[in-house]
């Protein structure tokens, strides 16, 4: 009984624990990737312009989505780029969306 007791506390110890590192670790390449995303579109904007280029952005989407992809992640084979990305300006509203759903709106609404 003691070491089922025991046994449970570990398992939801190490529960616990897994959770906020799991998130942690998925969370911190992609605040990279964005805060990366956001000075490619900064550079290619010309100064003084309120419309942010993205064309370059586009176009290296468009191309990543028709390059054959076969990678294994443990038991899962990724075939392809499935990533949305959407540029907001300061108000949140949508300038420029990958998937092209959302637009001039904003994508919490």
């Amino acid at each position: 009984m003691a070491v089922g007791i025991c046994l449970y506390g570990l398992i939801e110890w190490l529960a616990g624990d897994l959770k906020p590192q799991l998130r942690k670790s998925t969370e911190e390449p992609l605040i990279d990737a964005a805060h990366i995303l956001a000075a490619w579109v900064a550079s290619e904007t010309p100064e003084g312009s309120t419309v942010p280029a993205t064309t370059g952005l586009a176009s290296a989407l468009d191309s990543a989505r028709h390059v054959p992809l076969s990678a294994r992640i443990f038991d899962f084979v990724k075939t392809g780029v499935d990533t949305r990305i959407y540029v907001t300006d300061s108000r949140g509203l949508v300038l420029y969306d990958s998937d092209g759903r959302d637009e001039g709106r904003s994508p919490s609404l």
